[in-house]
């Protein structure tokens, strides 16, 4: 169930989108300071966007959809 006050994912392969708190990761010993994230429906992972990409991306109004 998505709730309002955690950030949403959409996965770059099949489009599904998810909490990061629906991730089963607390099995992984590297859970707490890992920046994967995996897709509950098709298990692809990919990494976090980072502070700074999404800094750049909220000053200059970019979208995440690539331009040709």
């Amino acid at each position: 169930m998505l709730s309002s006050n955690e950030k949403i994912y959409k996965c770059p392969l099949c489009g599904h989108r998810f909490e990061k708190g629906e991730i089963p990761c607390s099995a992984c010993p590297l859970h707490s300071g890992c920046d994967i994230i995996w897709c509950p429906r098709c298990n692809y992972q990919f990494p976090d966007e980072s502070k700074i990409a999404s800094l750049f991306r909220k000053i200059f109004g970019l979208s995440k959809k690539k331009r040709r």
